[in-house]
């Protein structure tokens, strides 16, 4: 791929793709960082792209660290964790875990007071948090460079990456709708920071690109815990105004218990399990007690912490009066097949 493909690829001049690898001239943040992103994955302008990171982090080994809090299920850390650490070109860099444990008898501002005193004593270049309002504002004063990774973009007044719940959701809906299905299911996860309003607001616009409206009686909702798969599973019997012959799950930790009881409890007039299409919005790798194959939206965690990490270099490396950037990942959307 050469600077020309690049450039027409985000519809930019091939000039603007070549001050970019030189580090020159007047270039958003959010674009300029499209261009290296490609650039690099294509080896364009290599040496000239070593050359600009070089420079930027003027060959200093910067020390980074993840700040969140850790609950009993620490995968999704795990999971951004090893993206920010995954190498850069030509940039050194070491990013280290600093997790607060949730324990019981424990305040939770003494949870946060521990992590940042703990950070304190860290000699530290930049922060990347996690989806914590309360550690980011106690890391403030500080005065470090800090990015956030959120799993909905809340505030536009700092540095924020974040997946794109909406499309995501919309490739979900999308695909059955491709396949035929009209009866769709919606299995809603409502809690703020598992942004259901986001992904709803996807699913709805897919419906309304094919013409069609989605069933209000097969929208079924619960908390975020596994015990309310089973919950929402009974609200859907009881609600249904025709069976379904898809589901949406908002988020897949509703699976585990929705599913042995739908199928215990099927009435005699729905469809088999079996026959129904699944779709899910994944939060991670982990496995699932779904036995049919199913079409699924995985969060990018990796390629956030990536971009994350890049993010932080570049403030790092500035003269500090960058703008605040949000900047959104595609999640990853796989079919089942036909």
């Amino acid at each position: 791929m050469q600077q020309k493909e690049i450039a027409s690829k985000l519809g930019v001049s091939p000039a603007v793709v070549s001050m970019v690898l030189h580090g020159q001239g007047r270039v958003s943040t959010a674009l300029r960082a499209k261009i290296l992103a490609m650039a690099q994955r294509n080896q364009v302008g290599l040496r000239k792209l070593r050359r600009r990171v070089d420079q930027a982090s003027s060959t200093t080994t910067r020390r980074l660290a993840y700040c969140g809090l850790q609950h009993r299920l620490g995968w999704f850390h795990v999971g951004t964790f090893s993206g920010l650490c995954e190498p850069l070109l030509g940039t050194t860099y070491e990013v280290g875990l600093v997790l607060a444990d949730i324990e019981r008898g424990k305040t939770r501002a003494a949870m946060v007071a521990d992590l940042v005193r703990r950070v304190t004593e860290m000699d530290l270049d930049g922060l990347i948090v996690g989806p914590h309002e309360d550690v980011y504002q106690a890391l403030l004063p500080l005065g470090l460079p800090q990015v956030q990774i959120e799993y909905q973009v809340l505030r536009t007044d700092r540095d924020v990456v974040a997946p794109d719940n909406f499309m995501g959701a919309y490739w979900l809906a999308e695909g059955l709708l491709a396949r035929g299905c009209r009866r769709i299911a919606v299995v809603r996860c409502l809690i703020e920071d598992l942004n259901s309003s986001e992904k709803f607001a996807g699913i709805r616009a897919a419906f309304e690109r094919a013409g069609l409206e989605l069933d209000p009686t097969l929208v079924v909702s619960g908390n975020c815990r596994y015990q309310a798969g089973a919950k929402c599973a009974g609200k859907l019997i009881e609600t249904a105004s025709q069976p379904p012959d898809a589901i949406i799950f908002e988020n897949d930790w509703h699976a585990p218990e929705f599913v042995p009881y739908l199928r215990q409890h099927l009435p005699a007039s729905w469809p088999r399990l079996a026959h129904m299409h699944v779709a899910m919005f994944c939060d991670s790798e982990r496995e699932n007690t779904l036995t049919t194959l199913y079409d699924r939206v995985l969060l990018p965690r990796a390629a956030m912490g990536r971009l994350a990490v890049r993010r932080l270099l570049e403030r790092i490396s500035s003269s500090g009066d960058d703008q605040p950037v949000v900047l959104r990942v595609a999640p990853i959307y796989t079919p089942a097949g036909p």
